[in-house]
């Protein structure tokens, strides 16, 4: 129960902060003989534009601590991302490589979450839109002709 109270406490304090340059990821591998990996792991992961092949836009080597293949890490923790590849423009892919050896075959397609998509929306924000009762810039906040 203590350790749901400080999820949902460290939760809360993350959603009253700028949206993070980092994001979770979360899976379970097992080698080729369908055997989950355990123990330490050295583990690159990139991001990329294509399916397959293609270069990466991005990528950092993390070494995890797997339990019956599952593994949990935060991405971008070592090598911020570049905000301008995640600006809908392409579609990307996560891909993987265990312990020095080839990037595995399959790709996971990064797909937005619920409040990102939500974001997007100030993207286009305008007086006329969606942005209304004053002016809003990087000087000042008025509502209703008061500066707050």
């Amino acid at each position: 129960m203590r350790s749901l109270l400080l999820f949902s406490a460290l939760l809360a304090s993350t959603i009253a902060t700028a949206a993070p340059g980092e994001f979770t990821h979360q899976g379970r591998l097992a080698d080729s003989s369908g055997v989950p990996l355990d123990g330490f792991n050295t583990v690159t992961f990139s991001v990329h534009t294509t399916r397959t092949g293609g270069s990466a836009v991005w990528s950092e080597t993390h070494t995890l601590d797997f339990d019956n293949g599952y593994y949990n890490i935060i991405l971008g923790s070592q090598n911020a991302f570049n905000k301008d590849d995640f600006d809908g423009s392409d579609d990307l892919f996560l891909g993987m490589a265990i312990n020095g050896g080839a990037q595995l075959p399959t790709r996971t397609e990064l797909t937005s979450v619920p409040w990102a998509i939500w974001a997007q929306g100030a993207d286009t924000a305008t007086t006329a839109k969606n942005v209304s009762g004053g002016i809003v810039d990087a000087s000042e906040i008025r509502i209703n002709g008061t500066t707050v």
